[in-house]
This record gives structure tokens, sequence and C-alpha cells, in this order.
């Protein structure tokens, strides 16, 4: 997904079983945001969470597919397979093989650390944000990013709009970030929606411990500045 490109994604699991027989279990393909973690060889696998790696096993993704060699945010879809895999992946309490079906890269940018706030610059427009456990994709944070997916009103003008989340907000609170838009005088009641994915790696070290994250945006639900806290622990291997 090309940065600020993609329009409203809606994603849903699907279930095939056109293909099944009455006595067959259906097949099913899962939707997830992930980080491509690569090793080596050319090799890779996938993190889905704290707890989980996925095994690519189709033989046409099994090669890291960027050509940077760095780790990249995603989002996939995939079937479990069953098959067993060779490769082992430590520190994770459970490792899959899967099929790959498709996959498209998440924009990534690194957050602003705040020094002094100049509102022409960043900007106060209107944001609304996909949260809550039952919505794909939505704005969580995993593997040491904040994964925003959200919509602003945007027009079809080719006016580009500009996205930063700020740290250094809160002098009192380090763990206090803002997202801002700047619609560049942008102006339309049409939106469109997008994700973009910000390394948390500048943060202070929560040193093991879990910490609330709590992220503001000048909502386009309420028209005020709204707030919502997520569990946080540092990432340790950047």
């Amino acid at each position: 997904m090309k940065k600020f490109s993609f329009a409203v994604i809606v994603v849903l699991s699907i279930i095939m079983s056109a293909s099944c027989s009455k006595d067959e279990a259906p097949v099913v393909i899962y939707d997830a945001t992930v980080t491509f973690k690569p090793l080596e060889g050319g090799f890779y696998y996938l993190k889905q969470d704290d707890s989980t790696a996925l095994i690519v096993t189709n033989k046409d993704m099994q090669k890291y597919p960027f050509a940077d060699g760095k780790e990249h945010r995603a989002i996939v879809r995939y079937t479990l397979d069953n098959v067993s895999s060779q490769m082992t992946i430590p520190g994770f309490a459970s490792t899959k093989t899967v099929v790959l079906h498709d996959m498209d890269a998440l924009y990534t940018k690194a957050p602003v650390v705040l020094k002094k706030l100049n509102p022409e610059i960043y900007g106060d427009g209107l944001l609304g944000l996909y949260l809550g456990p039952n919505t794909f994709p939505r704005t969580l944070i995993e593997d040491g990013y904040l994964n925003v997916c959200f919509e602003m009103p945007m027009s079809d003008f080719g006016i580009t709009h500009e996205i930063n989340l700020l740290t250094g907000v809160d002098p009192k609170d380090p763990y206090v970030v803002e997202l801002r838009h700047n619609p560049k005088g942008d102006i339309s009641t049409h939106s469109q929606s997008f994700i973009i994915n910000f390394p948390l790696e500048c943060l202070p070290d929560t040193k093991g411990e879990t910490v609330a994250l709590k992220l503001r945006w000048h909502s386009m639900t309420t028209g005020k500045w709204e707030t919502v806290a997520f569990d946080y622990c540092s990432r340790t291997d950047w």
C-alpha cells in the first residue's frame, strides 16, 4: 500500500466453502497486520504478535520480498497449512505454518520528537480512528509500532496531506503522543482511509513494565480532541 493511496479497506474473515464437500471443514482465510522479519539466507518469518510467529510454506513466497533486507510492516491474507517446517523461531509460544495469499506493504514513518509545537507546520485537521476489537484493520500497538488506521476529509484534487505522530507533547508524561493532520488547505466532506505505522523506538524504555500509551487526535466524530489508551511495553531489539 503506497503512501496515502489506498481506498477504504473492508476486510473480513472469508470462509471459502464453495469447493468443499459437506464432510470437509471450510478453509478460513485470515487477515492480519504483521512484521516481515528477515533471516539469514534470504528467508524470513512473519511476526503476528508477541507470542505468534508465522512461517510461509508456499515456494513462490519463501524468499524475502523486500530488497533492502530490513523488516517491514504489511497487511497479509493467509490460510493455515498442516505441513511441518524445518525452520525454528525461538522466543515464540506458538509457531504456525501458513500459505501466504496476498500482501501489501504498509507505509512507515518515524515520529516527530517535539521541541516546540508549531500548529502551522503540523496542523490540527480532523481525523477518524478505526478502533475496537471487532474492527480490521484497526489502530493498535503491535511489535513496537503504533499501527494507525484512520480516515480523513480529503478531496480528489491531488493535494498531499501530511500526517505526523508527535512525541514530547506532555512534559509530565513521555507516553502521551498526538496524531496531527495538516490538510494543506484542502477542504472536503469526502473521507478516504489510510494506514500508517509509527515505530516507537524514540520513546523512553519502559524497562519491561507495561504502561499506558495515550494517543490524542482531533476527532471527526465529536469535533473535539479525544484520547485513547493502549498497553505499551518497549521493544528491546530495534
